[in-house]
């Protein structure tokens, strides 16, 4: 009995690719016009910014990188990674914001 290597192999279809195609071009004007439609100051202006492109990325990742139909393994080594990534971003930004502080308990 032979065995055929892509069996297993999760195969998506083209008009899912179309779609989140269409959802990015759709994110893309939405963080092009965001600032322009909606008058927010800047830190609301940049949460927002931060989660649409959060949202680009979980596409991109999910369906043109495979993730979402590959082994589990990779999907909890693709989510540590992230994890990672933002915790030492928000690492970073609360040292950035305490070293411009009045309470910097270096002073």
């Amino acid at each position: 009995m032979t065995s055929n290597s892509n069996e297993n192999y999760h195969m998506i279809d083209t008009a899912i690719y179309y779609k989140v195609f269409g959802l990015l071009l759709i994110l893309t004007t939405a963080t092009i016009l965001q600032p322009i439609v909606f008058h927010t100051d800047l830190q609301n202006t940049y949460a927002i910014q931060m989660l649409i492109s959060f949202t680009k990325v979980a596409l991109v990742v999910s369906y043109y990188m495979h993730i979402k139909g590959s082994k589990p393994f990779y999907k909890r080594l693709v989510f540590g990674t992230t994890a990672l990534l933002f915790s030492m971003y928000i690492i970073m930004a609360i040292d950035t914001y305490a070293r411009h502080t009045n309470s910097d308990i270096f002073n």
